[in-house]
């Protein structure tokens, strides 16, 4: 007995039909890499759905659906096997879209083409993943992780962590990042530390900066 499916590519709906939906929407997968199997069953067929959404249809098997119509035709199929959530699945593309993105600001990027270049993707792979027009599979998001070593792979995949590895974060701030009176604070909450390096030592009984020693000693007073 054939199944009703729906499944989604980040752009929109699929509503087809198969002995087997898994199996359909894996083969679909070589041609369309972000499809995603949604859920399927009995309850419902593919020509009916069709027919009631045909002001919608994209291009044969897809429609642009909103999520009442997706919610109506999970009804319809009768129990059917929900294979994901579509929350999971639009937070999958608004995801990595969002960091990919991250990724073009972080490097002051100004044209796809800067991506494209970086990366040797296509310009147009590169506008549709900018764009959330397409989802980048396991061998494009390798691509993307070696062509900016610096960025924090697990955050580009699963959006844990930060942009950039910790020691890369470090690596980034200068001292001119900062304002004297961090910095003096800096000193003063780890003067221990400073007493026993000679330079500072040596600055302090040059008195080279007053301004300096003067407020690391209120500071030492007040801890």
């Amino acid at each position: 007995m054939k199944q009703t499916y729906i499944a989604y590519d980040g752009i929109n709906y699929k509503i087809g039909t198969s002995i087997n939906s898994e199996n359909r929407i894996k083969n679909c997968k070589t041609a369309n890499p972000n499809i995603e199997l949604i859920a399927f069953g009995y309850g419902i067929s593919e020509s009916k759905l069709h027919l009631e959404y045909s002001e919608k249809r994209v291009d044969r098997e897809w429609f642009d659906l909103n999520e009442l119509d997706v919610n109506y035709i999970l009804k319809e199929l009768k129990k059917p096997k929900q294979i994901k959530e579509m929350k999971n699945i639009k937070e999958e593309f608004t995801g990595i879209t969002k960091r990919l993105n991250d990724i073009f600001d972080y490097y002051n990027m100004n044209k796809y083409s800067d991506f494209s270049e970086r990366t040797g993707l296509s310009h147009q792979v590169c506008s549709n993943y900018l764009k959330g027009k397409q989802k980048p599979d396991a061998e494009k998001l390798s691509v993307i992780i070696n062509a900016f070593k610096d960025i924090n792979a697990d955050w580009l995949i699963t959006g844990n962590g930060v942009i950039t590895s910790k020691e890369d974060c470090n690596s980034k701030y200068e001292l001119v990042d900062f304002t004297p009176l961090e910095i003096t604070e800096y000193v003063a909450k780890n003067i221990d530390v400073f007493k026993n390096l000679e330079l500072f030592k040596i600055l302090v009984e040059m008195n080279f900066n007053k301004s300096l020693t003067d407020k690391i000693s209120d500071i030492e007073k007040s801890k």
